[in-house]
This record gives structure tokens, sequence and C-alpha cells, in this order.
């Protein structure tokens, strides 16, 4: 049924589960704006269905998929929201919880799992823009019929729907018969929210609904709620911002969609039609989980299209025994950079034989260090722009192109740093210093590398600096022995460049900097985010610091010796 009637799609087939879970799940999206709003009760019943799907199928579908940064953030910051509502509670600011606010506490405890699970299906937007077409329709029907004190509710909830709608514009227009059926459901929802007079209403608290009539002073403890409300608002909003000028009309579609529903929840946090009548914020903060979800999946399927730059861009990589990663690596910037160079420092593999099927620049030469290497490979450039890579490094389609998008003009900056995404035993890390952004992109004239035998750098002359979103693909790690060995190689060497420069250090030093490495990395940069490989790859950086200024001060100790 889904596949016949949203045909189109660009999420993958899935399987015979996949498929009824998915239909299951699409059909409880699209009654969900009616049955929350128009059914006492309807929210609860749905998101208890919904748990019950989550915690019975999650376990045992193909865990195939992998969060993006942005969200494992989101997914945070819905955690800390309701770690800070479990405080009051324990406390005893609370003195009862109405029926709602149990499944509030069981709903955004679950928020998680729940996200997961949708994103795990991969559900097609069709459902979300016909839900709120219903939705808009039955609760400004209800309006129009209805004399209770849900009028209200009800004209505003339908308004709320129809803007929403609207932003499906272009999922609609590519349905012959539905082209008008966003702007009706608008106009429909306007007219509803103007006859239930349900304009400037006077704000009395706030999650009185949740639980309680007015259970809460104005504490540190709500105030802290309030604050972790207004976070995950702000940055699901700046998502949504951030995509309106996105490439693929579904996902600019889903950003203002979501900036309308950030709207509808700010305000029914703020009025009397959230706190007198019966739509909980449960519900609101749902469809808010539900829409992320939605939009992250088109973002994640979607297929970028490269388009021409009008300033040309050489791609310059330093390589030895790298035939493992050395094709994945310029396969990633083949047919696309305007020149690509290759400086190999004696490689007893096929690197040299594989790095000439995609250039006739490759140069094997001896090996004199990190920034001189690169240097030597930045002289051959002739382009205007030079983009440096590693061979354990891959160019991902959305950095193409929005160095494309920079490059198409005069960009404003003279470099750009990228966000990496380092893979680390099979998962992408998104934190720690992971999260890193270092300076890649650069126009050529001017521009160097720096003497130094590792951690080089790259000198410009003045200007501004820019930052892109694209992340750079970085399978730095082989497997554990190979980062243990490379750890240990980078120690040695940084310890006898900064020996070089009359630098000394001892053992407590060493002890020091290392465990302020690990809190930085775990706690500070969020690097508890990337799970298990996150704790490792801070353990790995605190042994790493560790034997930097270790070594530091070894060096120091035989020169002293020796004197």
């Amino acid at each position: 049924m889904e596949e016949i009637f949203f045909r189109g799609s660009i999420l993958p087939s899935q399987h015979t589960l996949d498929r009824y879970l998915r239909l299951i799940i699409g059909l409880l999206v699209f009654i969900s704006p009616s049955v929350s709003t128009m059914i006492d009760q309807g929210d609860t019943g749905l998101l208890v269905f919904i748990i019950v799907l989550t915690l019975v199928f999650l376990p045992i579908l193909p865990q195939n998929i992998q969060l993006l940064k942005k969200e494992k953030i989101f997914l945070f910051l819905l955690i800390l929201f309701f770690l800070l509502h479990l405080i009051p509670l324990f406390s005893g600011a609370v003195k009862e919880i109405t029926f709602n606010g149990w499944m509030f506490y069981l709903f955004i405890g679950l928020g998680v799992p729940i996200y997961r699970f949708l994103r795990r299906l991969q559900i097609n937007p069709g459902w979300l823009w016909l839900g709120l077409v219903l939705g808009c329709l039955s609760t400004g029907l209800g309006t129009l019929i209805s004399s209770t004190t849900h009028k209200a509710l009800w004209g505003t909830c339908s308004f709320l729907f129809g803007s929403m709608a609207l932003g499906g514009w272009n999922w609609f227009k590519n349905r012959r018969i539905m082209r008008v059926i966003p702007l009706m459901a608008f106009i429909f929802g306007f007219i509803s929210i103007i006859l239930s007079g349900s304009f400037f209403i006077q704000s009395i608290g706030f999650y009185s609904v949740i639980i309680g009539e007015n259970p809460m002073i104005l504490t540190g403890q709500f105030l802290g709620i309030l604050a972790a409300l207004a976070i995950l608002i702000c940055y699901s909003t700046k998502q949504f911002i951030g995509a309106l000028q996105h490439q693929s009309n579904q996902i600019r579609a889903l950003a203002l969609g979501g900036i309308v529903l950030v709207a509808g929840i700010i305000y029914f946090s703020l009025t009397q039609s959230n706190l007198s009548q019966t739509i909980p914020l449960p519900f609101l903060i749902f469809f808010l989980i539900v829409w992320m979800s939605f939009f992250f999946n088109e973002k994640v399927h979607w297929k970028p299209i490269d388009f021409d730059r009008n300033l040309s861009l050489s791609v310059i990589a330093i390589t030895k025994n790298e035939e493992d990663r050395i094709e994945p690596c310029l396969e990633s910037v083949s047919n696309w950079a305007d020149e690509i160079i290759v400086f190999d420092s004696g490689s007893t593999d096929r690197t040299v034989e594989l790095a000439k099927k995609y250039t006739d620049k490759v140069y094997v030469t001896d090996w004199p260090g990190y920034g001189p290497q690169k240097q030597r490979a930045l002289e051959k450039a002739v382009k205007d722009w030079v983009l440096s890579i590693d061979a354990d490094e891959q160019v991902t389609p959305e950095l193409r192109v929005e160095i494309d998008t920079c490059l198409k003009d005069d960009p404003g900056a003279i470099a750009f740093r990228i966000p990496w995404a380092v893979n680390f035993l099979g998962k992408r890390l998104d934190f720690g210093r992971s999260g890193r952004a270092p300076l890649r992109l650069f126009k050529r004239e001017g521009a160097r590398f720096s003497d130094a035998q590792v951690h080089e750098k790259v000198i410009l002359p003045s200007g501004k600096i820019g930052k892109l979103e694209g992340r750079l693909l970085h399978f730095s790690h082989r497997n554990m022995l190979q980062a243990l060995e490379k750890f240990v190689q980078y120690s040695w060497l940084w310890a006898q460049q900064r020996h070089g420069k009359g630098k000394k250090t001892g053992i407590a030093n060493a002890l020091l900097h290392s465990c302020w490495e690990f809190f930085n990395i775990y706690v500070f940069r969020f690097g508890f985010l990337d799970g298990r490989r996150g704790l490792l790859m801070a353990i790995l950086f605190w042994q790493y610091t560790f034997n930097k200024y270790a070594s530091l001060w070894s060096v120091y100790i035989l020169v002293k010796k020796r004197k």
C-alpha cells in the first residue's frame, strides 16, 4: 500500500517486518494530530502503543543505522530535559502528579529508544504531511461545531497543523490532485483560529497540564527545566533554519514545518490553551521527536548534486604503504578536483601503482617529515585553491558540494577548517578529539606548510578563516595495534621536536597534562556521547599525552647525564 501511494521515496527498500512496522507507525503518525487533540487521552493511547512497539521490536531489528553528530546532541538535550524533571520529583517539590504527568516522565525517559526506532524504520514523510492535513480539518470542524471549552484549543491546533502542512507544499505539488490541499488546509486553519477566539490568550502559568495545577514556584529547579527546554527548542530551531537553503525540496519543507512546530510548542507552553485544556506537552515533544527523525532520515539518504565552480582546485596527498586506503581516498576526489598530486616517500607495496590510476602527478621521494613533504606537494600545485588530505581520509559528497559552493565565486575567506568524522573500530566518532576541524582547504597564493616533523600547520597570510559543515571521513586507525604504534611514534617525534626548542618537563607535569586531556576529551568535548569507543579513545589520548611528556622528560634526563 505504502509503496504504491508514496512511490518515488528516496528511502531504501526494507524487509517484510520493516514494511509492516513502517506501515503501522506511518498510520499512527497519520492519525496522531487528530486523535491527540480531539479524543480525551488519545495522545496517551498513541504514546503507549508506540512505546510498546519500540520495546518489543527495536531489540530484534538489525541496527544498521548510525546517528549523526547533530542527532546525538539533540538526544543528549532530550535526556538532560528528562533528568532535570526528576530533580523536583525526587526532592518533593512536586506534591501531586497527574496521569498525564506520569506519561510525560515515561515517554521522555524512553525518548532515545523511540527516536532510534523511528529512524530505523525510515518512515516516508507522506504520512506526516497527510496527517497534518487531517489534523487541521478535524480540529477545524471541531471548532465550528463545538461550544465547549475545547473550542479555543482546537482552533489553535487547526491553525498550527495547517501552517505546518503548508510547509509540505513541494511534496503535495508533485502529486497533481493534491496541489491545492496544503493551501486549503492553511486557510481553513486560519479561519478556525479566528472563529475560536483563541488569539491573545493570557498566560497563567506553566506545566500545570503535566503535573498538576501550578505545583511549582519559581525555583532554581524550575528554571533549570525551563533552560533545558529552551536549549532543546533553540537547538532544533537552529537545525531547521540551517536547512532552509538546502538543495532538497523535501528537506526544505521539513525544515519550514519544523520551525512552525517549534513556534507552536512555545505558544502552547506559555498560553492558557495549553494550561487549562487537554493537549499535553508530551504530545508536542513527541511530535518534535517524530519530526526530527523524518528530518534526519531525509538528510542521511539525500544524494547531493555536484555543480561547476569558478575557482579551480588542487588536491594534494602524501603517502607511504597505503595500498589498502589510497584508492577510496583518491576515488572520493576523482572526477571532481582539477588536479590530484600525490607525494610518496618510498612505499614498498602497491601504493604508487594504485595512485597512478587516478593521476599522473605521482612523485616518489625520501621522507623529510610531515611538514616538508606536504610543502613539496604544495609547490607542485598550480590551481587557485588547495585541499590537503591524507591517505586515510575521504571527502564526503556533502563536503564536495559545500566546497563547490564556496569556490563558485569569491568565498570571502582565505582558508576553511573542515570537521573530521573519525572512524574507529567500525564506528564513526563525532566528539572528543574526533570533533576537531583541521585547516585543510586554503587559497594557494601565499600559503605554505611549517617545517614540523609531526603536527604540521598551514601558514597563511592574514585574512579570514571560515569553517565548513561537511565532514572529512578519517580512518586514522586500522586496528588497535596500529593505533598504539602510531601514538608511540607521534609522542616520540613530538618529544624530540620540543626538546630541540629547549623545552623540558617532569613526570608530575606529564600526569597532570594526561589527566586534563582525558577530562577534556571525555567530559568537556562530550566524548561520552560516542559510547564505549568514545571512552576508549579518551583513554588512548590520556596514554598518548602521558607518553609525550614522559618522552620529553626522558630525553632531557639522558642529555643531562651525558653532560
